[in-house]
């Protein structure tokens, strides 16, 4: 029975060191109003904060991008009703009777619409990225790592190369025969900036839908760092009381052994 009583007592007299021990833990960040943070707490707070850290660059990135397609869809704007313009200076010029002076006058303004044109489409970008002039688009970041996955590609408008090359090149009203196809050319190019402010707006909606998945998960996390960095002492107060009425129970139970 002795031996027994002794095995009680060094059970309990463990219990109550232990206890005693998690009382002064919890004590200390009452006192001192600073939560003692664990190693695999610690743990969780650096990869929350590496992941914080990642989603502000990751939002940034986005931000930048819709920067650049606003001004791309500001200088569509503008562009199309140029080139409404030109359209009625075409259409009037392809009327037969028309003098060889009211032509010339005709194709001047014609043409400085059309270098106005270009003005805009190169000086439509933002920080070096324009969707107005050029092939090459925007990469914009949209996800937590360097995967191909996780980065959006923005189309380009290239209305840069439309005046040099493609339907408004060479674009000119010097004769009945030079407005009637300017005439298609121009209804072709409207048709190109149309579908071109289609097609931003479409990528504006994914960068949105990108962001608000990026700032849910990035609220989450914040909720996660409050809890795992700042004191509860509600909490504490009831964990304290709770090791209290353990250590009451484990003192009498070692007595009795």
């Amino acid at each position: 029975m002795r031996t027994f009583n002794n095995f009680s007592f060094s059970i309990y007299s463990s219990y109550l060191t232990d206890t005693q021990s998690k009382i002064n833990l919890v004590q200390t960040q009452l006192n001192t109003g600073k939560k003692i943070i664990s190693p695999s707490d610690q743990s969780t707070i650096t990869r929350l904060s590496n992941n914080a850290t990642t989603q502000t660059a990751t939002l940034q990135s986005i931000t930048n991008a819709q920067g650049v397609i606003k001004s791309a869809q500001k200088g569509l704007t503008s562009i199309e009703s140029l080139l409404r313009q030109m359209q009625m200076l075409a259409n009037q010029a392809t009327n037969p009777s028309l003098s060889n002076l009211d032509a010339i006058y005709l194709n001047n303004r014609f043409q400085k619409l059309v270098t106005e044109i270009g003005k805009i489409a190169t000086s439509a970008g933002v920080n070096g990225s324009n969707l107005l002039s050029g092939t090459a688009g925007v990469n914009v970041k949209t996800g937590s790592d360097n995967t191909p996955s996780s980065r959006t590609h923005i189309q380009p408008v290239n209305i840069y190369g439309m005046i040099t090359m493609g339907a408004l090149g060479g674009i000119r009203l010097e004769s009945v025969s030079d407005a009637n196809m300017a005439v298609a050319s121009i209804s072709s190019a409207i048709a190109t900036v149309s579908n071109g402010q289609m097609m931003l707006r479409s990528s504006v909606n994914k960068l949105n839908a990108k962001a608000d998945s990026i700032n849910n998960m990035a609220t989450s996390s914040q909720k996660q760092l409050t809890i795992l960095q700042n004191l509860d002492k509600p909490a504490l107060q009831s964990q304290l009381q709770m090791l209290n009425n353990k250590l009451e129970v484990y003192t009498l139970l070692s007595k009795l052994g």
